[in-house]
């Protein structure tokens, strides 16, 4: 499962790349948002405190990416 998801994130990061749009950007790191609070709430639930750290911080990362993401969106 989890090598999936990272097959899906890469293909997705790729298809980026070739079209060089911030929306497909965009919508890399909501998937990468996505998964991340999906592993958070897997922590949270097998009580795994070092895999809730690590989504929590690559969460925040996310968050701060896709807020950049938007801020140059709309400023276009």
């Amino acid at each position: 499962m989890w090598a999936t998801r990272q097959f899906a994130l890469g293909f997705i990061f790729g298809f980026e790349v070739l079209k060089k749009s911030l929306v497909m950007l965009k919508t890399a790191y909501i998937f990468f948002l996505v998964m991340n609070i999906g592993d958070f709430m897997v922590g949270v639930s097998q009580k795994d405190s070092s895999l809730i750290i690590g989504a929590i911080i690559i969460c925040l990362i996310s968050s701060i990416i896709l807020h950049r993401i938007n801020k140059s969106i709309i400023s276009k």
